[in-house]
C-alpha cells in the first residue's frame, strides 16, 4: 500500500523529481529482490510450500485489512 501512495505524497511534499525517481528505483529493486529471495527461502525451508501459499496470502490480506478495520470500528464507537 505504501508504494501506491508514495508518488502522491512526494508530490504533495514537493519532492524534487530526480530525488523521487532515485528513491523509487532503489525501493523497486529492494522490493523485487526481497520478494524473490523470500519466496526462494520460503520454498527451501518449508517442505511442500505450495500447500501453504494460499493460507499465507490469506494471512497477509487479513493483516493488511486489520488496521483500517480497527480504525473504522473505533471511529464508529465514538
Amino acid at each position: 500500500m505504501v508504494r501506491t501512495f508514495a508518488p502522491i505524497m512526494a508530490g504533495v511534499g514537493e519532492m524534487k523529481y530526480k530525488t523521487f525517481v532515485t528513491y523509487n528505483f532503489i525501493g523497486a529493486l529492494l522490493w523485487a529482490a526481497g520478494l524473490t529471495l523470500a519466496g526462494y527461502f520460503f520454498g527451501q525451508v518449508i517442505p511442500d510450500a505450495d500447500k501453504y501459499v494460499l493460507p499465507v496470502v490469506a494471512l497477509i490480506i487479513l493483516a493488511s485489512l486489520a488496521p483500517p478495520a480497527w480504525h473504522y470500528i473505533r471511529g464508529f464507537k465514538k
